[in-house]
């Protein structure tokens, strides 16, 4: 019961999912399906029944659809009566690069051929999906796939191929751990060497099959292996394995199996009334084979009774039905010729008019490259006709593009120039703003100085009042008290005078700064206005290519005196107008170690390579570099400002 009500919820979720499949997404139902195939098959044809707008389908959702729908009718034990549905599958995954899907869809489209009883295409279909699914992990299908072409290979008693593939399905199924299919191939190889009559070897692939198969296909197993005993005369194992593949049997045809084996090794052996108790049971067989072995070899019973008029009765009997089994052999045969030889027809026409394509794929090609040929030659002729009008004109608008470039590194330079006096500006009115700061906080301060001067002199004369009351002596003390507050007020006055003239120098200097800024800049222009002609783009770029600066960068140990001079006046010269020149005229207090460091920064190279040129670490680098940018702005800075102040200037 609870079996049922199992299968009954099953149903009813399947056909829920029937009905909202309408609605619901293909791909999550064909995913769905997919995962019932191996369980349940039945349940993955209802839901794929239940797909109906197949307009609706992409051509990869309905390459899986009809994919699926063949292997479940093929799971499902529904022989295919058509192969429309699975060529569709086949032609849309021949041209992709989904290896799994194409060997499934070889594979079953040969299922579909061997339906059709259509041997040579289910063979052609067949070793398609091995050469494409070798390389695969798909031990099942691969054994299955085997296991077929071991098939077909033995009904066109090509026995040795038929060997092979067996053998290596049986390796699949062993790797698969699939007990039950095992055992069927160990069986199939067994009934091939049989056809061989290899007896022996028959014995012992019968043997492991028995050890893997189940009790649903033991008699089977038992009835050949003693039916093999008794072909090499050991008819002793042979009754032994028939008596207990009789103890198996459920159907009136399975009894008449292993009564016909019984009887044959009974015959074989002189137990003349045993075979003929078991013979006489065949009788009942519906099978035509089973009945022919049966008349035969009671009429063999009767010879050896030397009852003739029963052993020509017999053979009488006998003698239809082997005509009508020759007959049904021969008619297979050729069904099967005629199924080979429309193969080979259809393959060789196949390949005329494949060889007729490639001939006037030939003919086109050529076409194409004569065309392409003249196309090429007419082009050439046109692109050396403007090459040369091209030549002209640039050997024309040469000079022009020239003058154009230096015009606009001149353009470029004094916009430069005219930012680092803009900024020079905005610096003077800072300090300019910093000095009538002071000058008001000093201003502030001299007038709270000659406040206390009128309170002192309030004093004082409140003093001089009180001396007159006084002796002599007291009158001395607050006169030297008197003397020290005037001259701590003179001190002050003094220094507050210093101070004054202090930021009258200061704004001086500014000014001064200022000024030989804009004539240093001036000067600059002029020198530019010289070297209008020089591209100092380019001569940065040798002087970055050239062994100076490698040398900077890399190889020199030490900066020599030389070399500095060297480099001091490329700097100046070539690559940044007088920029040594400026900073000593703005920064006179600079040092020489100071100045090194300035034009090495400049060059951009590293402060590790600047401490080592300079004999000194970079630690010191580094506390030099922030000191110089205080110097030079008055504020406090890093050593990156100092850099960019640098690179501005």
């Amino acid at each position: 019961m609870t079996e049922i009500f199992k299968r009954m919820t099953n149903l009813l979720f399947l056909l829920c999912l029937a009905a909202c499949s309408g609605k619901s997404d293909v791909v999550t139902l064909l995913r769905e399906a997919e995962m019932y195939m191996d369980e349940r098959p039945d349940s993955a044809l209802c839901l794929l029944d239940s797909v109906k707008s197949m307009g609706e389908l992409t051509g990869q959702e309905h390459a899986l659809w009809c994919l699926l729908y063949t292997q479940a009718q093929d799971k499902n034990r529904i022989e295919h009566t058509s192969d429309s549905l699975i060529q569709i599958a086949v032609k849309y995954y021949d041209g992709t690069d989904l290896e799994d899907r194409k060997m499934q869809a070889y594979y079953y489209c040969g299922r579909v051929f061997q339906d059709l009883s259509d041997a040579p295409q289910a063979q052609g279909c067949y070793l398609k999906a091995y050469e494409v699914g070798k390389n695969l992990n798909n031990n099942s299908l691969l054994g299955r796939l085997c296991a077929n072409l071991g098939t077909l290979y033995t009904y066109q008693e090509l026995y040795q191929p038929a060997l092979d593939f067996q053998k290596e399905a049986a390796d699949y199924f062993l790797l698969d751990e699939d007990t039950v299919s095992l055992s069927i191939a160990f069986r199939n190889i067994a009934r091939i060497y049989i056809c061989e009559n290899l007896s022996d070897s028959a014995k012992t692939y019968y043997s492991k099959a028995l050890s893997y198969t189940s009790d649903v296909h033991a008699f089977y197993i038992f009835n050949e292996l003693a039916d093999a005993y008794g072909r090499i005369g050991e008819y002793e194992k042979g009754l032994s394995y028939a008596r207990k593949a009789n103890t198996l049997t459920q159907t009136v045809d399975d009894s008449c199996l292993v009564s016909f084996t019984l009887g044959d090794i009974f015959l074989k052996t002189g137990q003349l009334d045993s075979a003929d108790h078991y013979l006489s049971f065949c009788l009942r067989s519906p099978n035509i084979y089973t009945l022919a072995g049966t008349y035969y070899l009671l009429g063999q019973l009767e010879k050896r009774q030397n009852n003739l008029e029963q052993y020509v009765l017999f053979q009488e009997k006998y003698e239809p039905l082997k005509d009508s089994i020759e007959q049904q052999s021969r008619m297979e045969t050729l069904i099967r010729n005629q199924c080979l030889y429309d193969y080979r027809a259809v393959e060789k026409e196949k390949e005329y008019y494949r060889q007729e394509a490639y001939r006037t794929t030939i003919r086109l090609y050529r076409i194409y490259l004569g065309a392409i040929l003249f196309v090429i030659a007419v082009f050439i002729f046109f692109v050396y006709r403007s090459k040369k009008q091209r030549q002209k004109e640039e050997q024309l608008n040469q000079s022009l593009r020239l003058k154009d470039q230096d015009y606009r590194q001149s353009q470029a330079f004094l916009k430069e120039k005219e930012d680092s006096i803009a900024r020079l500006m905005e610096k003077l009115e800072l300090e300019q703003k910093k000095r009538e700061g002071i000058i008001y906080e000093l201003g502030k301060q001299i007038e709270q100085e000659r406040q206390e001067k009128e309170k002192i002199v309030v004093r004082l004369n409140e003093v001089q009042e009180l001396a007159q009351k006084k002796n002599a002596e007291s009158e001395e003390q607050l006169r030297n008290q008197l003397e020290v507050q005037i001259q701590m007020k003179e001190e002050i006055e003094e220094r507050l005078k210093n101070q004054l003239e202090l930021e009258q120098s200061k704004k001086e200097a500014v000014e001064k700064r200022l000024k030989l800024t804009i004539d240093l800049t001036c000067e600059s222009k002029n020198k530019q206005a010289l070297l209008s002609n020089t591209d100092i783009t380019k001569e940065e770029a040798l002087f970055y290519d050239s062994d100076d600066y490698i040398g900077l960068y890399s190889d020199w140990i030490k900066l020599a005196k030389d070399e500095w001079q060297i480099l001091q006046d490329r700097i100046d010269c070539i690559l940044y107008i007088d920029f040594t020149h400026r900073l000593k005229s703005l920064y006179p207090n600079i040092s020489i170690l100071e100045l090194q460091i300035c034009c090495l920064t400049k060059l951009r190279i590293p402060v590790k390579r600047i401490a080592v040129l300079l004999s000194t670490n970079s630690q010191t680098i580094s506390v030099y570099r922030k000191r110089l940018y205080t110097k030079f702005t008055g504020k406090k800075g890093s050593a990156k400002d100092l850099d960019l102040f640098l690179f501005d200037f």
